[in-house]
């Protein structure tokens, strides 16, 4: 095997950078910072002796009577979800738009949910109704890739005409090939 000059290898995920005779991968990716995800639901109208009720995650609150006004109402189902021990530990509810309106955001960012909501007709007015939308998507957070030393590795030319690298703990870095009239130099090399 013919041992190559080590200047720079761009890789995918990064780079091999030559620091002295040590060998450092450099990720070309940087991190992204999860986001917490936020569901609104909306009374969009009943009346009387209607209810309304969420279910997170397959877990369904106690229904909740309508309240004066959608505002009321809606203040009511938040402070019921918060409460509530199992639901209240997935989502915080907030009612505070006033307008009939709640969003539900998870306790973690990273961690989605499923929502949904049910309005009762109790009243048989026809009147009860409420609508589900996803507000912001959920978001997991990507962690920059960890850096490998290779420290004190080597890199090689395995195969005729450079068609292939290996370390030279063996690693093979399969897929290399080696750019026409380079004369060996690793910088010329891609994966």
């Amino acid at each position: 095997m013919k041992k190559l000059p080590l200047l720079l290898l761009p890789l995918l995920s990064g780079a091999f950078v030559l620091q002295g005779e040590d060998v450092i991968i450099v990720p070309a990716v940087n991190g992204v910072a999860a986001v917490a995800q936020v569901d609104t639901v909306t009374i969009t109208g009943g009346s009387a002796t209607d209810t309304f009720s969420v279910t997170v995650d397959g877990n369904a609150l106690a229904a909740v009577a309508f309240n004066t006004d959608l505002a009321t109402t809606a203040t009511d189902l938040a402070a019921a979800i918060n409460a509530d021990a199992t639901i209240g530990a997935l989502v915080t509810a907030d009612a505070s738009a006033a307008d009939g309106s709640l969003t539900l955001t998870a306790k973690t960012a990273g961690t989605g949910f499923t929502a949904s909501s049910t309005a009762n007709d109790v009243s048989t007015t026809g009147a009860a109704a409420s609508t589900d939308a996803a507000t912001t998507a959920n978001v997991r957070e990507v962690s920059t890739a960890a850096s490998v030393d290779l420290s004190r590795n080597s890199i090689y030319e395995t195969g005729t005409a450079g068609t292939g690298l290996v370390s030279s703990n063996n690693y093979e870095l399969s897929d290399s090939t080696l750019g026409a009239g380079t004369g060996g130099n690793l910088a010329s090399y891609s994966v």
